[in-house]
């Protein structure tokens, strides 16, 4: 395992969600009061190049939560390079694609929460990659759940027929 893959491995990571809208009104005054964050890092590899959308993430957060926004290779290295045991990380992505490759990186989560319904198995408007990241996750033992709120009771997904 690398030294980055071992240091992020440390961290604190109270949420991994994927949620296709990032910072909204549910994350905002439902998932912050129950994981109490102190960062939110979203990990994108498009988003970092987009200055308006980036600003517009961080200006909904409220300002004493860090919000950053990194590409997939960035937000390992950054979490390597300035992980402090007093973080609270929300970390955030569009698809559980980003997931997958985080993984492939040496990040290890235990659990990943899916915010859209959409990712329930019955459902049929899910990318083909998609479906391939959360049987990739899955083979990993990562447990994923569909929880839209967090009120709501999580849905356990087990696998995708492809």
């Amino acid at each position: 395992m690398s030294d980055i893959a071992r240091t992020v491995k440390e961290l604190e990571i109270v949420l991994a969600r994927v949620d296709e809208r990032l910072i909204h009104g549910q994350v905002i005054n439902g998932w912050l009061t129950k994981v109490k964050p102190t960062h939110i890092l979203i990990v994108d590899d498009e988003l970092p190049q987009d200055e308006l959308m980036s600003n517009m993430y961080k200006a909904l957060s409220p300002r004493w939560l860090d919000v950053e926004i990194f590409s997939t290779e960035a937000a390992v290295k950054y979490l390597a390079d300035h992980m402090r045991e007093d973080w609270r990380i929300l970390l955030m992505a569009k698809t559980p694609c980003t997931f997958e490759k985080l993984v492939r990186l040496g990040c290890k989560f235990e659990e990943i929460v899916i915010a859209d319904k959409r990712y329930l198995p019955n459902k049929k408007n899910i990318s083909i990659e998609c479906k391939r990241s959360i049987n990739f996750l899955l083979d990993q033992k990562i447990h994923l759940t569909v929880q839209e709120f967090p009120e709501d009771t999580p849905y356990k997904i087990s696998f995708y027929a492809l």
